[in-house]
């Protein structure tokens, strides 16, 4: 049975869904706030999404957009803004943050912003994303919507080691709990990228997160967290953690302010004819279905003409966080098969019948996925989703 929104995030002061059914003008002046509690067993992986964001630091409109490599945007009005404002300092500005597109076809999208220009001139407040090259011209311009927001950070969604397993030895064979970033390199069934853990003895520099391998006196409380990648908290033990289980389980939480708009990302194979994972993470707080998720109808997704495994195309891998386990494997493998023998085109689980179409959740609480893209040519393709609470496009 499909789980209700209720199940998945609660709001305060009125029910979720008159605030997620609300219009634009409503949910600007009412920013619906929400929360997800993820388990994270022990001795397991569990794989975590971040469906809310930390609060906006500026809601607006784009009035221009100028530059090549990184661009230069423009806001309207005067919003009061300090040179530098947005741009991370040790010890001054703790936070990291990023600039997401509200409507039109670029919504959903976000980039990091790498500097901004204050308000001394009237309507010249400006931020430089980092957009890796890509000419945003054409789907960003005079009226916009933007929003810029702080990434959530290891220790804004996690402080002084909460939710985990706190370790007393910076030794790797000792560490209670991980935080694993997947890898970002070319191909599939990759090795961890960035691993992280939260040291709570004195020595060094004291109690903060640390990279592994990153020097234990080098503190990386304000690392960010992608809010379209999941992480992994692996727990190494099993005990401790909530009573009365006692069995090394513990709950993370992310509180904040619930996406209200189109949900877009990028999908991409990095190297020709090479076959490439690509570890999702959805803003969305509610289930998701393979129906629902509109990546095949989106573009994102290569349909395959063959049931036969060695011939099947691009498909998207589940992991079920309720199956206790470290480097878990895929519990349900998925390919939508466009082709008209037996049932014709739609969704098959590998394994489950060449005519049993599915329309399984493959997003929520406990599920989250790996589109593995059949490489062919290098490239990215644009995945849009418009969330269940939100209206059509």
């Amino acid at each position: 049975m499909k789980k209700s929104f209720s199940y998945l995030i609660a709001i305060g002061c009125t029910t979720l869904v008159s605030m997620l059914g609300a219009s634009a003008q409503t949910e600007a002046s009412s920013k619906p706030m929400g929360y997800v509690t993820y388990t994270a067993l022990g001795q397991s992986d569990t794989f975590i999404s971040l469906p809310v964001h930390r609060k906006e630091a500026f809601v607006g409109k784009v009035a221009s957009v100028s530059g090549t490599n990184n661009e230069i945007v423009k806001v309207q009005g005067t919003p009061g803004w300090a040179d530098d404002d947005f741009v991370y300092s040790v010890g001054v500005q703790p936070d990291t943050f990023y600039a997401m597109i509200t409507d039109g076809d670029s919504a959903g999208r976000y980039w990091e912003i790498l500097d901004n220009a204050g308000s001394a001139v009237a309507g010249e407040s400006s931020i430089t994303l980092d957009v890796a090259g890509e000419d945003i011209t054409g789907n960003v311009g005079n009226g916009t919507g933007i929003k810029i927001i702080p990434f959530w950070t290891l220790n804004t969604l996690m402080p002084g080691g909460q939710g985990i397993h706190a370790s007393t030895s910076h030794a790797g064979s000792q560490r209670k709990s991980e935080i694993i970033i997947p890898s970002s390199a070319a191909g599939i069934n990759l090795a961890s990228g960035l691993s992280y853990y939260y040291y709570s003895g004195t020595a060094g520099a004291g109690p903060g997160w640390r990279q592994a391998g990153g020097g234990i006196s080098n503190i990386k409380n304000d690392d960010t967290l992608a809010p379209d990648l999941f992480f992994i908290v692996r727990h190494n033990v099993s005990t401790g953690g909530l009573q009365p289980q006692n069995d090394g389980r513990t709950e993370i939480t992310p509180i904040g302010t619930v996406f209200n708009n189109t949900y877009r990302t990028l999908v991409n194979v990095q190297l020709d004819n090479t076959d490439q994972d690509n570890a999702i993470g959805l803003t969305v707080p509610v289930e998701v279905t393979l129906n629902e998720s509109n990546i095949w109808e989106s573009g994102a997704f290569v349909g395959s003409t063959s049931h036969a495994g060695s011939q099947r195309q691009d498909q998207i891998l589940v992991f079920d966080n309720s199956v206790a386990a470290k480097n878990k494997a895929a519990t349900f493998s998925y390919y939508y098969y466009s082709g008209a023998a037996g049932a014709g085109p739609g969704w098959r689980r590998a394994g489950g019948g060449i005519s049993n179409i599915v329309n399984d959740v493959i997003f929520s609480i406990d599920k989250t996925v790996i589109i593995r893209k059949k490489g062919v040519v290098a490239g990215s393709v644009i995945w849009d989703m418009t969330p269940s609470y939100l209206p059509l496009p």
